[in-house]
């Protein structure tokens, strides 16, 4: 009779979950913190796999058992991104997402588990073929982990955080400056293209307040992290794939035009999502700044997933909370200027508004394209009342930036790529020329010509590029 295997892939596949949130965090870990994650991933399945075997008294069975249940929990929710990323471009199958992809795994998972039940075969080969696999996975990780270690200390060149000028003050009183990122806020062009929609009434209002809104905007990039920090830096980062956490905590940590703001005496008030500058962020978006190891385990583990499910209201009230702070500090007098960076997570998803403000149900099934265009609706009223609202309180007449940071990104194909480089771009720049805004303005030159023509700088405007990125979970494909 042969010996079975020790039942080492139940705890292989928590090694593997621990290390591959180790690799993806991009950060220096304490061995500490390390230690324990992995002490408690293998507590917890020794919990499970005993519990398992004594209900059903069979050792093999139990390790299987355990380790569909370890690898459900761990690495279920990136197989549901990868399918729900893959079926967003198929228009006919936009409906199934969601609480159907989620319930395909499930029932996935009760079969798979069934099966190793009642299988009456030999499971000996299975296990020992899973302890092989794991092993090796857990192996190749570990070793992704050391490149990353040997590379972490290797700063790119073309570094975005630069050398700037100092800021020469304007004569009198200083104006506030806020900078309003709408999260994935298409162009005209493209509404127009894509949705049929007509979104010139919307930019002719911000045209009767002074606003110039440039025509067929781009981004630099067609992915938050870059674009913006291509703006808050005035340069082109680096693109250091696979290091993208990293690379914010220490782009946006430095930002030149924060910095070059505080060293001329404005207060920086950050409603982002990134830690800029010194200030924390306002708002956590785990993607990019999940905090410690056990809340990346957290956040990317099944149990992340469901709380994600559960509460996508909250980015409903945290883009509410960015709306009040901002009419708050537009309506507040204050002893220095102050730059605002607000940051609206919409017309991004979680859809939750329709386009009069009305909460969505989120057992509301509908097309992601058509969800998204009725948040855009709503974010048009939202800009459309918070604009004259900064204008009408401001005793110096404030500079304001309201821009996308890229497109919907979900039409698939050449056009969808196209479309995902394009946004809105509008300026309100008081006392301006009508030839200051020029046509083709992308982000990195936004703050060039701001400082140039407020500050007193001379930074020469860079050649205005757009590249669109497919990232991955963990890193960039350029």
């Amino acid at each position: 009779m042969r010996k079975p295997p020790l039942p080492l892939h139940p705890f292989l596949f928590g090694f593997l979950f621990v290390t591959i949130c180790l690799r993806d965090l991009q950060a220096g870990v304490p061995v500490v913190q390390t230690f324990l994650c992995l002490a408690a991933c293998v507590a917890m399945t020794f919990i499970l796999y005993q519990a398992i075997r004594l209900a059903i008294r069979k050792d093999e069975k139990a390790a299987l058992l355990a380790s569909l249940v370890v690898a459900t929990v761990a690495f279920a929710p990136a197989l549901y991104d990868h399918l729900t990323e893959g079926i967003r471009p198929m228009s006919a199958l936009s409906w199934f997402r969601g609480r159907y992809i989620m319930g395909l795994l499930g029932l996935i998972v009760i079969v798979c588990g069934v099966r190793v039940i009642r299988a009456r075969r030999d499971l000996v080969r299975l296990s020992r073929f899973l302890n092989v696999v794991t092993a090796a996975m857990v192996l190749v990780t570990v070793v992704e982990i050391l490149v990353r270690i040997e590379k972490a200390g290797k700063v790119p060149a073309g570094t975005a955080v630069g050398k700037t000028m100092a800021l020469k003050l304007p004569v009198g009183t200083s104006p506030d400056l806020y900078y309003i990122i709408l999260d994935a806020y298409t162009s005209n062009e493209s509404l127009r293209e894509f949705w049929n929609y007509d979104n010139t009434p919307f930019s002719s209002l911000l045209e009767s307040n002074r606003f110039t809104v440039v025509r067929d905007a781009h981004s630099n990039f067609n992915y938050t992290f870059l674009s913006v920090a291509s703006a808050l830096t005035m340069d082109y980062p680096p693109l250091v794939t696979n290091m993208f956490r990293k690379f914010c905590r220490e782009t946006f940590g430095q930002a030149a035009v924060p910095r070059a703001l505080q060293n001329a005496g404005y207060d920086f008030i950050n409603l982002s999502l990134f830690d800029v500058a010194g200030q924390p962020n306002f708002y956590s978006y785990a993607a990019f700044s999940p905090g410690s190891l056990a809340k990346l385990l957290m956040h990317d583990s099944l149990v992340g997933l469901l709380w994600e499910r559960l509460h996508s209201q909250s980015m409903a009230e945290i883009n509410l909370r960015i709306i009040a702070a901002v009419e708050g500090l537009a309506a507040t007098k204050a002893n220095r200027p102050r730059f605002v960076y607000a940051h609206l997570m919409m017309p991004h998803d979680p859809y939750v508004f329709d386009r009069n403000g009305n909460r969505v149900p989120g057992n509301v099934i509908r097309d992601e394209k058509t969800a998204y265009f009725e948040q855009l609706l709503f974010v048009n009223k939202v800009i459309t009342n918070l604009v004259p609202t900064i204008q009408r309180n401001a005793s110096v007449p404030p500079i304001i930036v309201v821009q996308g940071d890229h497109g919907f990104r979900w039409l698939g194909g050449e056009s969808g790529k196209r479309e995902s480089l394009t946004i809105l771009n509008a300026y309100y720049l008081p006392n301006s020329s009508p030839d200051w805004v020029y046509d083709g303005i992308t982000p990195v030159n936004t703050f060039r010509l701001i400082f140039n023509h407020y500050f007193g700088t001379h930074y020469e405007y860079l050649p205005d590029r757009s590249r669109a990125l497919l990232l991955e979970r963990g890193g960039m494909e350029l």
